[in-house]
């Protein structure tokens, strides 16, 4: 075989084999994107918690194009209705003031000043059973709060305004727990009431709640009573996290202000939570904090918590979530 033969064999081998790379790349960058776009629809679909997934349907979620920095911004929300929003002010300068006023066939029916807490930042939109809501979340400043969230239904010829709840930090979650159960809006939001309860910012222990959204008066309504089986399932969860930690514990852990490590945050968090979590479960409150303070003592030097005996720390915890 003559050199030219040879090249020649040569370059065909290596545009098979460009060709193969190419389209073995592309097959395997279009399935790749495949996965991801899968991936994507199955957190938009199910992006409340798993065991939430299971039993109720989620119920999509729309945020409105809203920009505060504009003097007047109009939402639609039917043709019989207008909502539209002023904002003037500035936030950071603590005298930002929102107005949002209600028309009905180009009447105006209702204006609302939103002065106590802060712009509007998000508006979102849903559609449950013939009913159109609208969910106004606000913002007040701060590195890490506060938002309050406000609702108003539209059916047919009548609308209603509901009441504020103020979620503090946890606003930063709404958008993605909406859901149905009994033909009615529901949604859950990870409290954030015990934010920096004897831990820093990053040890701080969030929990589940629950709220109806009322179609007939838009305000909200505390259902926690009706998720006790998800609670339980949810303490059983939380003592087979605690039980494996109690397998590894070589020494108690000095747990005071001067002391406290990521390690100490961690198991205390875990502690308040089935605490807390437990009461929601119906489990008996002195139950609950018999063994709190048990654990903290077997955790904890002395059973304290920065120089506070466990059981005034659950009646604090307790207290907290009651309020």
């Amino acid at each position: 075989m003559n050199t030219k033969k040879i090249i020649i064999i040569a370059l065909i081998l290596i545009a098979v084999v460009s060709v193969g790379y190419y389209f073995g790349s592309y097959l395997m960058k279009k399935e790749t994107i495949a996965v991801m776009q899968e991936s994507e629809e199955t957190d938009l679909k199910f992006s409340f918690d798993d065991n939430i997934a299971k039993n109720y349907k989620a119920v999509g979620y729309h945020e409105s194009s809203y920009n505060y920095k504009l003097s007047d911004n109009e939402i639609i929300p039917t043709d019989k209705y207008r909502l539209k929003i002023k904002s003037t002010g500035d936030l950071f300068e603590g005298d930002i003031s929102t107005t949002f006023s209600i028309f009905k066939d180009g009447k105006l029916v209702s204006t609302n000043n939103n002065d106590l807490w802060g712009r509007i930042d998000e508006i979102g939109s849903l559609k449950l059973n013939n009913v159109d809501y609208y969910l106004l979340k606000s913002y007040s400043g701060g590195a890490h709060c506060c938002y309050a969230l406000q609702a108003i239904t539209f059916e047919n010829d009548d609308f209603h305004l509901g009441k504020t709840i103020d979620l503090l930090e946890s606003g930063e979650q709404m958008g993605k727990n909406y859901f149905e159960k009994d033909n009615q809006l529901y949604f859950m939001v990870y409290s954030s009431d015990l934010v920096e309860f004897h831990t820093s910012y990053a040890g701080s222990m969030y929990f589940p709640v629950f709220y109806r959204v009322d179609s007939n008066s838009a305000d909200f309504v505390s259902v926690n009573n009706e998720f006790v089986e998800y609670y339980q399932q949810l303490v059983a969860d939380i003592n087979n996290d605690i039980e494996v930690i109690k397998t590894n514990l070589v020494d108690k852990i000095d747990f005071s202000s001067a002391n406290v490590n990521d390690s100490a945050e961690e198991i205390f968090s875990l502690l308040a939570r089935r605490l807390v979590v437990g009461i929601l479960a119906n489990t008996n409150i002195e139950i609950a904090k018999k063994q709190f303070v048990d654990d903290c003592n077997l955790f904890f030097k002395d059973g304290m918590i920065e120089g506070q005996k466990a059981e005034d720390v659950a009646n604090e915890a307790i207290n907290k979530v009651a309020e």
